[in-house]
């Protein structure tokens, strides 16, 4: 008689399959541990089956420690959930420019039931002429530093909060791929930027995998700097107002 198997299924969304796959196959190597990586239209499933139920648990918890911001949660608990709520209690407005991930956060923020509350609008602007017209975005800029740069990704934030109003402009620009990568500049590579009254924060990404698994992730690294700079600010509130 066979041994039964024990299995456990983890989802994670927003993360690049190739990266994910090298990841496990350096830390989750053994022999009583079958891991399978399955990818979904925007999501990836790992599954985890072994004999032992104490493998399947120290696997899961290895994966969970190291990738649980990417775990797909409850609707009230997903990034852009738990963003659009930060939005509300600080009463601010959001634009999101989005180059390489092509209306991704959008599509994901707006999921969201009374995100018009403070989801103000998103623009595509792919080519280096939609940059410009769109988000003044200097064309000297773009010849010398590249569409894909940090410093395009920062006047694409800036310009997209001054010209609509907004309190956040978030801004998305990388190689999706599979072409149009250098080794220089390859394919996987992101640069997101955010910009408030206060600063503009911006954060480079060498995501792995296939185009649309890069745009997901992507996606996912821009909510995640949306998420943290909110939590931030609302902590100095609570900070300065004594609570």
């Amino acid at each position: 008689m066979d041994e039964p198997l024990f299995r456990r299924s983890i989802r994670l969304r927003g993360v690049a399959l190739q990266e994910l796959k090298l990841w496990l196959g350096a830390r989750l190597a053994n022999a009583s541990l079958h891991v399978e990586v399955v990818q979904a239209p925007s999501d990836v499933d790992v599954l985890l089956s072994s004999p032992e139920k104490a493998f399947i648990d120290a696997a899961a918890a290895v994966v969970e420690k190291a990738w649980g911001r990417f775990i797909d949660l409850k609707p009230q608990d997903r990034a852009e959930a738990v963003v659009g709520k930060y939005l509300l209690l600080s009463r601010q407005w959001l634009a999101v420019a989005e180059s390489c991930t092509g209306g991704r956060i959008a599509s994901r923020l707006t999921s969201v039931p009374g995100s018009s509350r403070y989801f103000h609008s998103a623009c595509v602007p792919y080519s280096n002429a939609a940059k410009m017209h769109f988000l003044s975005v200097p064309s000297l800029l773009i010849e010398e530093k590249g569409a894909v740069s940090r410093e395009v990704a920062i006047a694409m934030a800036e310009s997209l909060r001054k010209n609509t109003g907004v309190d956040i402009g978030l801004a998305v620009t990388g190689i999706a791929g599979p072409g149009g990568g250098s080794e220089e500049k390859p394919v996987g590579l992101v640069y997101i930027a955010l910009s408030d009254s206060q600063q503009t924060r911006s954060s480079e990404h060498r995501l792995r995998g296939e185009r649309e698994a890069i745009q997901s992730a992507a996606a996912q690294c821009a909510l995640e700097l949306l998420r943290h700079t909110l939590v931030d600010k609302i902590e100095a509130l609570k900070k300065n107002n004594g609570t």
